[in-house]
């Protein structure tokens, strides 16, 4: 994605929703699937229709969503909120390996 100074963390969520709707398109049989996101903001944007930052990265969410559901209209996707830095492990997981990355 790039520095924080070229990309806010809302805007980083707003990505790991993208990549998450990739992975499952690659993966057929799933018939239903959750994503874990730990910015209310974030989850709040995606579930909100009216312009707002990072608009084109929402469009680009909705325009993903939208075309897996077109090809498998039975595929339910639920976002939810986790808290961040509260010890879950699976959430101290992803903080680490986006550190990193970053």
């Amino acid at each position: 994605m790039g520095t924080t100074e070229e990309h806010t963390v809302f805007e980083a969520e707003i990505a790991g929703a993208i990549l998450a709707l990739d992975i499952i398109k690659a993966t057929p049989r799933l018939t239903s699937t959750d994503i874990f996101m730990d910015c209310q903001h974030a989850i709040a944007a995606i579930a909100s229709p009216k312009a707002q930052p990072g608009q084109y990265l929402l469009s680009t969410f909705h325009t993903l969503l939208r075309r897996l559901h077109r090809i498998r209209t039975t595929l339910h996707v639920r976002i939810h909120w986790v808290p961040a830095h509260v010890e879950i492990q699976g959430n101290e997981i992803v903080d680490a390996h986006t550190k990193e990355a970053a």
